[in-house]
């Protein structure tokens, strides 16, 4: 039987993902990290947050740190797509 490799990386993010409703000012900063199991950081990882009120979308790539930051305004609630080829 082939063994297959178990998923290496994990994603670390601030609080933004939890829904903004009834903040006084709806735009946020939002820092995304991805990591190994190891906590070493992945580049080059695919990354699309967006604003679910009005699908505002922030498409892009983490850094050689790891780091995946957006800005967003006017949002009610957020969430992203991330994807590592290889």
């Amino acid at each position: 039987m082939k063994n297959h490799p178990k998923n290496k990386f994990a994603f670390v993010a601030c609080a933004a993902f939890i829904p903004f409703i009834g903040c006084a000012n709806p735009n946020a900063t939002i820092f995304i990290r991805v990591v190994d199991d190891e906590g070493k950081p992945i580049e080059k990882v695919k990354s699309d947050v967006y604003n679910i009120f009005d699908m505002d979308s922030k498409p892009g790539f983490t850094d050689e740190n790891g780091l995946f930051i957006v800005f967003l305004n006017n949002i009610l609630h957020v969430s992203g797509t991330f994807q590592k080829v290889g």
